[in-house]
């Protein structure tokens, strides 16, 4: 039995809100397929051009930036060679793709390395800040980063770093494997239920449906990304109920 609807005009609802106007956020992905001065050290990388998309997807959906407008994740046609000392080498990757990214007009970079790029550089444990197994690694506030490929929100995560997220203590350590996290991603039309976590927790391999931004991220994001002193300007908008 079907109820005919008496009047369809009345089956929409409207609200108005303060949209905030936020910056552009540019990132380079710079691929790094062994190291100077011979080419070795860890093997090549496989699957650049899926972890660039895999990766873009899940940025444009948890980040507070327009999708179009105001975000681009870009493919850089330039290999980089990567240091070759264990352990601190990784710093000086740090530092040149952050530069190398810079130069070209981006706000922040990201180096794709190889799975086996921190196992190379972690020493079997000896090296500090560089542990077997880890996804990528960055320093706060900085311009670059590296995220393993494979991890396809490693660049989320770092991308978080480098704009202030967790710099004291790793979520995954604090609150393994992250926080709880739940909302909408707007692009898929999909509500994410509690169940997810935070990607500034573990990065899962090969997977970007199992992780989402927590509340206290998102918004010191937001308050990060905001242009100001720009007011906010009023919107309506309409759904249909």
């Amino acid at each position: 039995m079907s109820i005919v609807e008496s009047s369809e005009t009345n089956n929409t609802n409207s609200v108005t809100v303060d949209v905030k106007p936020t910056k552009a956020l540019r990132v380079a992905y710079i691929a790094t397929n062994g190291c100077s001065p011979f080419g070795g050290c860890y093997p090549p990388l496989t699957e650049l051009d899926q972890m660039v998309s895999q990766s873009n997807e899940f940025i444009t959906a948890t980040y507070p930036v327009d999708p179009v407008a105001r975000y681009s994740g870009t493919l850089l046609n330039l290999g980089y060679i990567g240091d070759a000392v264990p352990c601190l080498g990784v710093h000086d990757d740090i530092i040149s793709i952050g530069i190398w990214g810079f130069l070209s007009g981006f706000n922040k970079a990201v180096g794709v390395v190889p799975q086996d790029y921190f196992t190379y550089h972690a020493l079997g444990g000896h090296c500090r800040f560089v542990l077997p197994g880890s996804t990528g690694i960055s320093h706060c506030n900085s311009r670059g980063g590296l995220a393993a490929e494979g991890y396809w929100t490693a660049a989320a995560h770092e991308l978080g770093h480098m704009h202030g997220l967790a710099c004291d203590t790793e979520e995954y350590t604090a609150n393994p494997p992250g926080n709880p996290a739940s909302g909408f991603w707007v692009s898929r039309g999909k509500e994410i239920l509690i169940g997810n976590y935070c990607f500034m927790g573990n990065a899962p391999l090969h997977d970007i449906d199992d992780r989402w931004i927590d509340n206290p991220h998102y918004i010191q994001l937001f308050k990060s990304f905001l242009v100001t002193p720009r007011c906010p300007f009023r919107k309506s908008c309409t759904s249909r109920l």
